[in-house]
């Protein structure tokens, strides 16, 4: 009997411990903020990204307030904005439905837009630190890739001489 009633707990208490990380990570993008960086952050659950191994907070802070950035870059950030806000409202909108039937709500441009700012399929690799500086970094992205000497020493040369 007591066994019996020790394998009933640990079944009951396994139960409880699934049903509580399904309710935590279940649908993230009604728990959004405007800022889209925050929207990256509670999908990857702030530890999943891998910084580089010279990654300065302090350092990190200085470059968000004023670091110059590419015109191309911005502009193609601005556009997927655009479809990002879109996606977000129509998804805010369906809150009934489930997360399969809220993505064939989305148009294709407005699911490239999801995964462009939440660093997803394509935009994945283009947006590791590894990787050189492109069009497809966010601004996030971006930023963490300047912390590498090099890399931000070539981009503020290759700035200048565009001007």
């Amino acid at each position: 009997m007591n066994q019996l009633l020790k394998r009933i707990v640990i079944v009951f208490l396994f139960g409880l411990l699934v049903g509580l990380s399904l309710n935590n990570n279940s649908n993230p993008e009604f728990h959004l903020e405007n800022n889209p960086i925050t929207f990256v952050n509670s999908l990857r659950d702030g530890g999943n990204q891998k910084y580089p191994s010279n990654f300065d907070k302090n350092f990190h802070k200085i470059l968000r307030k004023g670091f110059p950035d590419s015109k191309r870059r911005v502009e193609f950030e601005k556009s997927k904005l655009e479809f990002y806000n879109s996606a977000r409202s129509k998804l805010d909108r369906a809150p009934t439905l489930s997360m399969n039937d809220k993505m064939r709500l989305l148009s294709p441009e407005e699911h490239d837009a999801i995964n462009y700012f939440t660093g997803q399929g394509f935009y994945r690799s283009q947006q590791d630190f590894r990787t050189e500086r492109n069009i497809f970094d966010t601004r996030e992205s971006f930023l963490i890739k300047m912390h590498n000497e090099s890399n931000r020493n070539r981009f503020l040369k290759s700035l200048k001489e565009s001007n």
